[in-house]
C-alpha cells in the first residue's frame, strides 16, 4: 500500500471502493505498466462477499484472537482492536456469529488491554 511514509505525499486524491470497481473490467499488463478499465454491461447488484463486521479472527491454541479490524467497520466503531480475545465462544461458534446478514445485530465478550467487556453492533457494508 502506498502513503506518505512512501514518498508519495501529496500524490493522493481519494479512494476508490468496491462499489465503483464494480462497474468495470480490469485488465493489466504488468511489463508494460499498463492498466486497462471498461464499463461492463451488468448492473445487477453484487451480493457483498467480505465479512461485514469487519474482523478478521484467528485461533491461537483455544483462544479465538482478533488478527485484523477493518478502518470503519462496525467492530472498529464498537472499539474492537487488534489481538482481543473473543471469549466465550469456540472459532467456528464466533465466525458463525460474525458472518450473518447487513442488519443483524452481534454481541461479543471481549477481553484486551482494556479488560473485559461486551460489545454491540450492526453488520452493516462499510467499504
Amino acid at each position: 500500500m502506498r502513503g506518505p511514509q512512501d514518498g508519495s505525499r501529496g500524490q493522493h486524491h481519494g479512494i476508490v471502493g468496491l462499489a465503483v470497481l464494480r462497474r468495470f473490467n480490469l485488465s493489466t499488463d504488468v511489463r508494460a505498466k499498463a492498466l486497462w478499465v471498461q464499463p461492463h454491461g451488468d448492473t445487477t447488484s453484487v451480493q457483498e462477499r467480505y465479512g461485514l463486521s469487519g474482523l478478521w479472527l484467528e485461533r491461537k491454541g483455544e483462544e479465538v484472537r482478533v488478527a485484523a479490524v477493518g478502518t470503519g467497520s462496525p467492530a472498529a466503531g464498537a472499539g474492537v482492536a487488534v489481538d482481543d480475545q473473543i471469549t466465550g465462544l469456540d472459532f467456528g461458534a464466533a465466525i458463525a456469529k460474525i458472518s450473518g446478514k447487513p442488519g443483524q445485530a452481534v454481541e461479543l465478550n471481549v477481553a484486551g488491554a482494556s479488560g473485559s467487556r461486551v460489545v454491540r453492533f450492526i453488520l452493516q457494508p462499510f467499504l
